[in-house]
């Protein structure tokens, strides 16, 4: 809402100038129109004030935007991490798993561990 600028009463006063021809020609009070000057450049910088405040809030929207958007994505790749994290725990699991399995001296518990790896390996898939 722009600010009206106030007009004050002129003062002046009834007096004969030693110049003028006129008797009771008035004096004007300069003060008074550098007030109103004054205030009218007041009002200009609070309407660059204004603009600027809402040129400000719709960036602050914006980067609220951003952000939102920013920690979603950081959300999902936090979680593609865990997976990967258990997938790599697992994957060394069935790695220690399978070299266990090559440490047995029997073919056939070697078969059927090699055979409950499989399993377990089709199961994790799932």
């Amino acid at each position: 809402m722009p600010l009206s600028t106030p007009s004050l009463p002129t003062p002046s006063v009834a007096l004969a100038h030693p110049g003028s021809n006129q008797p009771g020609a008035q004096i004007v009070d300069l003060g008074h129109y550098r007030l109103l000057r004054s205030l009218g450049n007041i009002q200009g910088g609070m309407d660059a004030v204004r603009y600027g405040v809402g040129e400000l809030s719709s960036v602050c929207l914006q980067f609220d935007a951003h952000l939102d958007s920013v920690h979603l994505n950081l959300s999902v790749l936090a979680n593609s991490l865990d997976a990967a994290r258990d997938r790599l725990h697992e994957t060394a699991e069935f790695c220690q798993a399978c070299l266990d399995a090559c440490d047995l001296d029997d073919l056939d518990a070697m078969i059927r561990r090699r055979d409950e790896l499989m399993a377990w390996m089709a199961a994790q898939a799932d």
